[in-house]
């Protein structure tokens, strides 16, 4: 028998109705006929649909495992990535704003603490005209007068000036490692930077400078990281998930949609 056979018998064998398995599961009532069908192509990416299955078959306690490996291969390379729907009366900055200002930010800080640097080293002013007159002075000394004695007069140490360069951060950076084999796509400000199935113990870090976006067909199988710090679990074994990270923190959790106006 198909997997759709299979599930629906065993469904009406236990009298649950189809609304039933979609509250439970927060699958679409559609997704669910197709699946019984075997109707593929009203069924969203590969990918998705053995999330479905695996969901279905968890809600009738079925053992889930002769069912995927009866699907069609998933189709990795296209797998879309769902859309969130929009939150009203949410106003988000511009990202790029966000990026200016950090930026800004971090130069002011770094050239205040190089210039405190100098002056402690040097014993100097904070205003670097006063060290320019001190540089004055001493060669006027050193040219007109007579050699001096050591022991006679110290010598006058010209103050050294300490050229500042900031470098150029990266406001983002995300590190994905994998607790079980689990495929992932990661996109760093619109670009794709990795595709493919991670093994348990493998890690993949991304830098970028407005956001990162995360897409993991089995939730529970990573962890994720901003920035040095770890994040909660973005979803449970065996979801799909999909995350953007900014350099604020963890923005939008996109999950399997319920049965409603908000579905694929």
């Amino acid at each position: 028998m198909g997997i759709g056979l299979v599930l629906k018998q065993e469904r009406l064998r236990q009298n649950i109705g189809i609304e039933d398995i979609s509250r439970q599961t927060r699958i679409s009532r559609r997704f669910i006929e197709a699946i019984e069908d075997e109707d593929f192509s009203r069924l969203p990416a590969m990918v998705f649909t053995r999330g479905f299955v695996r969901q279905y078959s968890a809600v009738l306690k079925l053992d889930s495992g002769p069912l995927l490996l009866a699907l069609p291969k998933p189709d990795l390379e296209s797998a879309p990535l769902p859309d969130p729907p929009p939150r009203p009366g949410r106003r988000k900055w511009d990202p790029r704003v966000k990026s200016a200002l950090q930026t800004v930010v971090f130069l002011a800080v770094a050239t205040i603490a190089g210039r405190a640097a100098w002056v402690r080293y040097n014993h100097g002013s904070w205003f670097a005209f006063d060290s320019f007159r001190t540089v004055r002075a001493v060669n006027k000394v050193v040219v007109a007068g007579p050699a001096p004695l050591a022991s006679a007069q110290p010598v006058l140490r010209k103050p050294a000036l300490v050229a500042l360069t900031a470098p150029t951060p990266h406001p983002v950076e995300v590190t994905v490692a994998a607790r079980a084999s689990t495929w992932v796509r990661i996109t760093a400000d619109g670009r794709t930077a990795f595709t493919g199935m991670l093994q348990p113990s493998e890690v993949r870090t991304v830098a970028a400078n407005e956001n990162v976006k995360v897409l993991a067909g089995n939730a529970g199988g990573v962890e994720i990281s901003l920035n040095g710090k770890k994040l909660d679990p973005i979803g449970p074994t065996g979801q799909v998930r999909s995350v953007m990270l900014t350099a604020e923190g963890l923005q939008q959790v996109v999950q399997t949609p319920p049965p409603s106006h908000e579905q694929f």
